[in-house]
């Protein structure tokens, strides 16, 4: 349910541009809207479906006034931007960087060569979400919406995945003995790992 939610998001932001449609932009919002509060609404908290009724009502406001596209613009480089400073804020002095707390909860305690990887693949995670934050902030000042659009809504996800991807490939390559699951399971592993970004 919250990845079809998601990509109905997705959907709607693209569309929603392309078409330039005020409603569909409304409807983009609600269902990213959905996508994070899912299990308290699906829980039947008053308290979030309130927020929820807020919220639709406030971002109906705003779209029918012509700022529609402008609250599509949020997420993206919130999205972007937080985990940029999540993932640099994990490589200071005296913290565990962010692959590193994945690895170790995954697989338990690393050898030194493991460790140093883990860091520098969030050292690589750190550049590529502040260069996808960059293009994303670019695209926005421009006014280039369906540049925008395909970059936010298939771009950004496309570098993700093959950064997840590549490095997979390298560190089957790099650490033979290490990890004999497949890729699947290795994403399936790290959603269970309990990580968040903070």
């Amino acid at each position: 349910m919250p990845a079809a939610l998601f990509v109905a998001y997705l959907l709607f932001v693209h569309l929603g541009v392309v078409l330039a449609s005020t409603p569909l932009q409304w409807l983009a919002l609600q269902a990213l809207f959905a996508t994070v509060l899912l299990a308290p609404l699906r829980a039947g908290r008053v308290a979030a479906w309130l927020a929820w009724a807020a919220f639709a009502l406030a971002t109906g406001a705003v779209a029918r006034i012509g700022g529609g596209l402008y609250m599509l613009y949020l997420p993206p480089l919130a999205l972007s931007g937080l985990a940029c400073v999540a993932f640099v804020r994990s490589l200071r002095a005296g913290h565990t960087p962010l692959v590193t707390q994945v690895a170790t909860a995954v697989h338990g305690a690393l050898a030194p060569p493991l460790a140093a990887h883990t860091r520098h693949v969030t050292q690589l995670w750190a550049a590529a979400l502040a260069l996808i934050f960059a293009i994303t902030l670019l695209l926005t000042l421009s006014g280039r919406h369906q540049a925008w659009s395909l970059f936010s809504n298939a771009g950004t996800y496309l570098i993700m995945g093959l950064l997840f991807a590549g490095e997979f490939v390298y560190r089957r390559w790099r650490f033979p003995d290490h990890d004999r699951d497949g890729f699947v399971a290795y994403l399936r592993r790290i959603a269970r790992s309990g990580v968040r970004l903070r």
